[in-house]
């Protein structure tokens, strides 16, 4: 066995799921720096799905030194990292057929759940645990999530086991605002049209923002990221179906009534490229 199989178990039995995983997250790097998924993403997507499904452990797994740990805890570890890359990857290209997001969250959830906190193979759940944890939609479910990353961060005294445990709080309290609105009230902007629109505001005067409302996503990114905006509900606002304050209407026609933009059947907002997505989240502002 190669040392580092000996020295970290879960090397051991995943250490060819690795590359694949790799090749996952530079794919989510080439969609976020895009508008929409080519054919030729698809496809490639498409490939690493297949490669993703069809990964099996290798057939023998020398047994941890540390005594809380099992060779179980190791595979059920993989098949964690394994599930949440295909949920990430059907999220940054949802044009792909299968199980939706929900489903490949909850079997994610499952396989972490099989691994007792006592174990040593907690110590590398923070990928998994980030992926699938942001998609708990259950205070049961959300507060097993928050009690294994307390455990986590009880364990290793390390700030990204903190700071994932923010940006999925933050991202439940997104979904919550967003889903507390009736689908007439949502409205979904690419963040070039926020952009744009902030460009015809005067200078100085920031977009409207509310406690339930407005998230401005990463002005950074390249790709279409879309970003919530309070529409209606009341005197001065922006009426049902209508753009931000501001907006060249002849540039940014109104668009048209109905459900939210969709993209394989899935609501923009939660693909890679919406707000609602722990890849667009920070932490919470203050005040």
């Amino acid at each position: 066995m190669p040392i580092d199989a000996r020295l970290d178990p879960l090397m051991g039995c995943a250490n060819t799921l690795f590359p694949l995983i790799g090749r996952v997250a530079n794919l989510v790097r080439r969609v976020c720096r895009s508008q929409t998924n080519s054919p030729a993403v698809i496809s490639q997507a498409n490939d690493l799905k297949l490669a993703l499904e069809t990964w099996d452990p290798p057939a023998f797994i020398e047994r941890p030194e540390d005594p809380t740990t099992d060779v179980q805890h190791t595979l059920q570890t993989a098949e964690a990292y394994r599930w949440a890359t295909l949920l990430h990857l059907h999220q940054s290209v949802p044009e792909l057929p299968g199980p939706n997001s929900t489903e490949l969250a909850q079997r994610v959830l499952q396989y972490l759940a099989t691994v007792p906190l006592a174990s040593r193979t907690v110590i590398v759940q923070i990928y998994p645990l980030m992926v699938a944890g942001c998609e708990a939609s259950t205070s049961e479910d959300r507060q097993w999530v928050r009690d294994r990353w307390q455990a986590m961060s009880a364990r290793m005294r390390i700030g990204v086991i903190d700071k994932s445990a923010t940006v999925t709080e933050e991202v439940w309290r997104r979904r919550d605002a967003y889903e507390a609105q009736p689908t007439t009230r949502r409205k979904l902007v690419a963040t070039a049209e926020l952009m744009a629109a902030s460009a015809h505001r005067q200078r100085g005067v920031p977009l409207v923002r509310t406690g339930e409302g407005f998230e401005e996503a990463d002005p950074g990114r390249t790709g279409m990221v879309f970003s919530f905006v309070e529409v209606g509900g009341g005197e001065g606002g922006a009426g049902e179906g209508s753009t931000a304050p501001g907006v060249d209407q002849e540039r940014f026609p109104r668009r048209r009534k109905g459900p939210e933009r969709c993209v394989g059947g899935m609501d923009a907002a939660y693909t890679v490229r919406g707000h609602l997505h722990w890849f667009c989240s920070d932490e919470p502002e203050a005040g």
